[in-house]
């Protein structure tokens, strides 16, 4: 059993498997918002990756992460196939990045070369859209971002 106490409430009783989820805003000295801390948390952890990959390294995964990069690639497959008219000729794959809310997709040719980023200035604002509707508030669960093949 997992008993949780609550400020101002009564305590949360619970038996068998457990999730807890902790929201939370993390402030400055002056009550300045400075994020969510789930935000900030995953992308200190991401940022320790990087550099371990960088030392040679290689990491594994957990499971959960694993599936919510499938989740996200496949999210950005479906807006890449149904927006097509408005990506590259010839791309074949997409590389999704979130920073700060903004979405950045870059756009590879068969042979992995970069041949263009999304959004630019020809980007429908309909793809546009689509983009930061399903991504603004994505956090990538691998700190190259999330590839999708179209």
């Amino acid at each position: 059993m997992v008993t949780i106490p609550m400020f101002k409430g009564t305590p949360i009783q619970s038996q068998g498997e457990v999730s807890l989820r902790i929201s939370a805003t993390v402030v400055d000295k002056d009550s300045k918002s400075l994020g969510d801390l789930e935000t900030i948390s995953l992308k200190a952890v991401a940022a320790w990756e990087a550099e371990f990959v960088k030392a040679g390294m290689t990491l594994v995964p957990p499971p959960e992460r694993q599936r919510e990069y499938a989740r996200l690639s496949g999210l950005l497959q479906a807006i890449g196939l149904r927006y097509k008219a408005d990506i590259p000729t010839g791309a074949t794959s997409l590389l999704m990045k979130v920073n700060d809310g903004k979405v950045q997709i870059e756009v590879y040719d068969r042979d992995g070369n970069k041949i263009g980023d999304i959004p630019d200035g020809k980007t429908s604002s309909a793809l546009r859209d689509a983009l930061q509707n399903t991504f603004q508030s994505a956090i990538s669960p691998d700190h190259d971002g999330v590839v999708a093949i179209i």
